[in-house]
């Protein structure tokens, strides 16, 4: 399942875009010139296709420069806290600034 996940992240994301493994297997994307919505609107699409293909339930965190840091270790705390978010109240996709909200 991890190997497919990984394939089916790599054919959705854009030649541009970065995608990385976190120290826990969770799969980190850094998405250049993407805007908040820009990010949920992938994060959205990966949820629909890994339910569709691969049969399996994803959640994400959506952190995204300036606006929820200024540093790559800020965002990745902050993208963490919105997918704890979303796991623990089975939302699929969470923007760190729903959490301000």
């Amino acid at each position: 399942m991890n190997r497919n996940l990984t394939r089916l992240i790599l054919a959705t994301v854009r030649t541009v875009d970065r995608v990385g493994q976190g120290s826990g297997g969770e799969w980190l994307l850094l998405l250049p010139n993407t805007d908040r919505s820009g990010a949920q609107t992938l994060a959205n699409r990966l949820v629909r296709l890994a339910a569709d293909q691969q049969g399996v339930t994803i959640t994400v965190g959506v952190a995204t420069f300036p606006d929820d840091g200024a540093d790559s270790q800020t965002l990745l705390d902050e993208a963490e806290a919105a997918q704890d978010f979303a796991r623990m109240n089975a939302i699929p996709v969470v923007s760190r600034a729903l959490l301000d909200a």
